[in-house]
């Protein structure tokens, strides 16, 4: 048989097997057509599981900035939110945490930290050690 034997695409047998035909290839597309030399080599790469970041301890967070973070979570055209994401690493800086996510839907890479790095105020870290100093200078 050959392709302009076939009516459509598809052309089921007798023997109910079915050939597929595909005008762009240049091999035999039925399996009783094909040698074991004309058989591809077929190379099958094992993708290495992915070790979900689990963090641990307690931190130190301003609670609001970290609650409008997680809200204005968004990313464009695929509507992906915070349950979307999964945390892959953690960087801390002194008592500050700065997680990176990656959402699972678009591969989109954030990070998300536990306090304004912006903000007037002194960081977690420098108002610790000054609350310390003073305790010990004082007491």
């Amino acid at each position: 048989m050959n392709s302009s034997d076939y009516d459509s695409d598809n052309y089921v047998r007798d023997d109910n097997t079915q050939d597929i035909v595909d005008a762009n290839s240049t091999f035999p597309q039925s399996s009783k057509e094909l040698s074991s030399d004309e058989i591809p080599e077929l190379v099958v790469e094992v993708e290495k599981p992915q070790v979900s970041f689990n963090p641990t301890g307690r931190r130190i967070v301003d609670i609001q900035f970290l609650f409008q973070s997680l809200q204005s979570f968004k990313h464009n055209g695929f509507n992906c939110t915070f349950c979307d994401v999964e945390i892959i690493k953690e960087q801390r800086l002194g008592f500050r945490s700065i997680f990176t996510t990656k959402c699972k839907m678009c591969n989109q890479i954030d990070t998300l930290s536990t306090e304004d790095p912006t903000k007037s105020q002194l960081d977690v870290t420098t108002a610790a050690v000054s609350d310390g100093i003073e305790n010990m200078v004082y007491k």
